[in-house]
Formats: structure tokens, sequence, C-alpha cells
């Protein structure tokens, strides 16, 4: 986890007053979520896996804010959190990718902490039984809050 600040003004925007819901400057916390394969076997897992739904928990919007804080390759790379494509264990293969037992791979992403600090994660991931397989399983994980300190 890294944190920084945002380089400039969302695109996204608050309904009612129109402000954009993050400003350039304003606190993120950025941070990867780890998918590892437990099991016994080897799965294979999407390029867009592990995902994210975040949102604070006096959230009140529909949708998630797990991508409306514009951070740069250059921040993400410096704090060490992959977030336009997931950090795999074979960086040569293409989607969906082997994960084997014991193997982890990881997507990050940016966090607006002028919305809150107290977040609810939703994760999940797209995970095949084959390589060549053309429909995943979704594997939703439990609900986890942390408070940004």
């Amino acid at each position: 986890m890294g944190r920084d600040v945002a380089l400039y003004d969302s695109y996204f925007s608050d309904d009612v007053t129109n402000e954009p819901l993050v400003r350039g400057g304003d606190s993120v916390a950025m941070v990867n979520i780890v998918l590892t394969n437990s099991g016994t076997t080897t799965v294979y897992a999407a390029t867009d896996t592990p995902s994210l739904r975040a949102l604070t928990t006096d959230h009140p919007y529909a949708q998630g804010l797990e991508n409306i804080t514009p951070m740069s390759d250059r921040q993400m790379t410096d704090h060490g959190v992959w977030y336009h494509s997931p950090r795999s264990p074979h960086p040569g293969y293409s989607s969906p990718f082997p994960l084997e037992p014991g193997q982890s791979c990881a997507m990050g992403f940016a966090l607006p902490l002028t919305l809150g600090h107290e977040w609810l994660f939703f994760p999940s991931a797209y995970v095949y039984d084959t390589p060549d397989a053309r429909i995943g399983n979704q594997v939703m994980f439990d609900e986890q809050t942390h408070t940004f300190t």
C-alpha cells in the first residue's frame, strides 16, 4: 500500500453539485488486491483478475469508487501498485494465464481518502479450468472492511 495525491481532478462528478469527486492534490491510498492459488491444481486467471469493488461505508453513490482517482503510471510504479494490468507470475502469457498452486497475481487500485477513511472491499476473480476455456468462473470473496488511518 502507498499514499500519494491525485494529479488532477477526476472525470467523475457528484450528481448534485457537479463538482469532481476527486480533486488534484486530494489524498489517496493505493492498494494491491492479491489472488493466490491455494489449491492443489493449476488454474487459469483472466488478465483483469483480481478485481475490486470498493466504497466508503457512508457511500452515497450507486457505483464503486475504485476507478475514479486520476493517478499516473509513474506514481503506481513508485509505490509498487499494479494498476493497468495484473502482475502475473507469467508475464509472457496471454489471457488466461496459468496460476499454479502457491502462485499469486495482483491488481492495484487508488482510493480517494477525501471521500472517507473506512472502506468496504468486495474482491472477485475470474478463473478458468483450462487455458482455452471460453467461459470462466467468477469467484466472489467475503466482504472486507478496512480503515485507513
